[in-house]
């Protein structure tokens, strides 16, 4: 059932986008347990908040163009308790489902957390601002259509999984990088975390990590010198870690290539990374295979048929490179 503000005893939680580009879903998608998608607020701030808030701030709420929404019986809908960090969680969990599938365009963003307690009386208990999500400045921009809502939603039914386990904390560290780096502005720290979410999913032995880094990515990638490329990765990862530039690990004849190059191999890192987790959130037998450090090794102890029967068709970095560069060359004279 979609969010209702007359059903009375209950709690609720808004995580909403004001001026939220390129959606592609009717005005509202129900996802089931309590969860819907909105393309319009569904409740009106009371006047007393916007007073304490002042219209900026409550502004991002009233016109938002995306929301997710939360809803769950209580009894107690005024206070704020246990119950509404469950349902601040349950959001968290609905956005990060839907930034691994991309960084949408928008604005600004609110979370609301409060209540409908008897006669539908609507009551504001926590109001507080979504940390910005940053997009590659030349990856594309994240088109919220109904497929992606629903993979969006399983991927969150995953993440909150994840939340009460203290198993597979490769990929709950890996996964944590990912949501980290997305609030990251600079290009080299996005870089670094999103080749640490990578990596974290290989359990590399002690020594020489750089060409085991390379055997093993080509079981998540595929495309054109891709040997080469998840070295550059793993070089570039280690020049941030140490503080370096990426000039000492990537040969560019000049600056210009050199911040083409860097640029591209970031955002094929970052689309890897995400592709990873994408598919291993929706993927519950895969995401079995990386519970422990134990299951992990036994994963890369497999030959290569067996990890891709398992693994599935690599992820296609020719494609991500198309994407980047027809971008780069448009917008260059821009940035």
């Amino acid at each position: 059932m979609a969010f209702d503000k007359t059903k009375t005893n209950t709690k609720f939680g808004l995580l909403a986008l004001d001026d939220c580009k390129d959606l592609a879903f009717e005005d509202t998608v129900e996802l089931g347990e309590g969860v819907s998608i909105h393309s319009t607020c569904p409740i009106e701030v009371p006047g007393h908040w916007k007073e304490w808030l002042g219209t900026l701030e409550t502004g991002h709420l009233q016109d938002a163009d995306f929301l997710i929404a939360v809803q769950a019986d209580s009894a107690t809908p005024a206070v704020l308790d246990a119950e509404t960090r469950a349902i601040d969680v349950r959001l968290n969990a609905h956005w990060y489902g839907l930034l691994l599938h991309g960084i949408p365009d928008y604005q600004g963003g609110v979370t609301v957390l409060g209540g409908v307690g008897a006669k539908s009386s609507l009551s504001v208990r926590q109001f507080h601002r979504v940390p910005t999500a940053y997009r590659h400045i030349f990856g594309k921009r994240l088109v919220i259509d109904t497929p992606t809502l629903a993979s969006s939603n399983v991927c969150a039914t995953t993440i909150l999984d994840l939340h009460e386990k203290a198993t597979f904390r490769r990929v709950r560290a890996g996964f944590k990088a990912c949501i980290r780096v997305i609030e990251e502005f600079l290009a080299e720290e996005r870089l670094h975390q999103y080749v640490r979410a990578i990596d974290g999913l290989m359990h590399i032995p002690k020594g020489p990590g750089e060409p085991v880094f390379a055997a093993r990515g080509v079981t998540f990638a595929k495309g054109t010198d891709l040997d080469l490329i998840l070295r550059q990765f793993y070089r570039m990862r280690n020049a941030q870690e140490h503080l370096n530039e990426f000039r000492e690990a990537l040969d560019a004849p000049d600056d210009d290539g050199l911040h083409h190059l860097g640029s591209r191999l970031a955002y094929q890192a970052e689309q890897l990374a995400l592709s990873c987790y994408r598919r291993l959130f929706t993927t519950p037998a895969l995401l079995a295979t990386f519970e422990s450090d134990a299951s992990t090794d036994a994963f890369w102890k497999l030959d290569d048929a067996g990890r891709r029967a398992l693994w599935g068709d690599p992820f296609d970095l020719d494609a991500v490179r198309e994407e980047h560069d027809y971008r780069y060359k448009l917008l260059k004279g821009h940035v």
